[in-house]
């Protein structure tokens, strides 16, 4: 299924973001805490009212995002983390969603958060891939119970940033419903990231969710986002196919991240991404 990440439509309520996902056609939408200025709790807290929005408007929230800091060095901030994303399991699935995405969260080195080839899985430490699995096996044993698959996003500054990094952590969890969400948007910025095929192909069976973005890579490593999906330089067809050759079969969850009016890329990006699945049979 096609469904639109509501970090498109960001600057809006969501409502707007509901409303023009089932315009366009997409099957389903995720819901991000951007339209609550980025406050996870007033998400939560708008969690029925946003999904009764969504029933009469037409559109089904099939993903809701999650975060936290599960790589403090501070034993409560990591038990936190935990008990919000066991508590927000059995409530997103009493509302029908099949999927929560997020991270857990991030290693910046010498403070510099644009420093991506520096930073995550490259700065990381025995004890943040110790952190990060044994928090995600407790979630891991809430999310077998409740029948949701969370998805780890690969992101540039986080510990899962590459398929590698990630696949190390999926197997430190050892869950089938802990996997990876792909965004090969995301990995483009940096140099030691696989290539999008590649990284589909390496992933395999822990890929769970797909993220689609298209970039742009400017001078002095700064990455423009303000494409379309046909218009940066990672190849969607070849990323279909080599998703369609290791047997994908989850979401498919296109998200625009560049400035200004969202609309004609959201319109235009799900019916390129319909071409490219028929012409590669998918």
């Amino acid at each position: 299924m096609m469904i639109m990440h509501s970090y498109t439509f960001r600057d809006y309520p969501i409502e707007r973001a509901l409303r023009k996902a089932k315009q366009y056609g997409f099957g389903g939408v995720e819901l991000s805490p951007c339209h609550w200025g980025w406050r996870q709790d007033e998400m939560l807290a708008h969690l029925a009212e946003t999904f009764t929005l969504a029933d009469r408007i037409g559109v089904p929230i099939t993903c809701v995002d999650f975060s936290g800091d599960f790589l403090s060095a501070d034993a409560n901030v990591r038990k936190q983390a935990v008990d919000n994303l066991t508590a927000l399991l059995p409530k997103v699935q009493a509302l029908g969603v099949t999927v929560v995405n997020g991270g857990c969260g991030n290693v910046i080195a010498g403070g510099k958060s644009d420093a991506w080839n520096e930073n995550g899985s490259a700065a990381a430490t025995d004890e943040h891939w110790d952190r990060a699995a044994r928090a995600f096996r407790q979630v891991a044993a809430v999310a077998a119970q409740t029948e949701v698959l969370v998805t780890l996003e690969i992101h540039m500054n986080a510990l899962h940033d590459t398929a590698a990094s990630t696949i190390k952590l999926l197997e430190a969890i050892g869950s089938p419903f802990v996997k990876a969400a792909l965004d090969a948007g995301n990995m483009l910025p940096l140099t030691r990231a696989e290539a999008p095929q590649a990284a589909a192909k390496l992933l395999g069976d822990h890929l769970g969710y797909v993220h689609l973005k298209n970039c742009h890579m400017l001078p002095g490593g700064i990455a423009d986002y303000n494409v379309s999906l046909d218009g940066g330089q990672i190849d969607m067809y070849k990323l279909v196919v080599a998703l369609g050759e290791i047997g994908y079969e989850g979401d498919y969850c296109i998200e625009y991240c560049g400035m200004g009016d969202a609309s004609p890329k959201a319109r235009g990006d799900i019916a390129y991404f319909k071409s490219l699945l028929a012409e590669a049979g998918s």
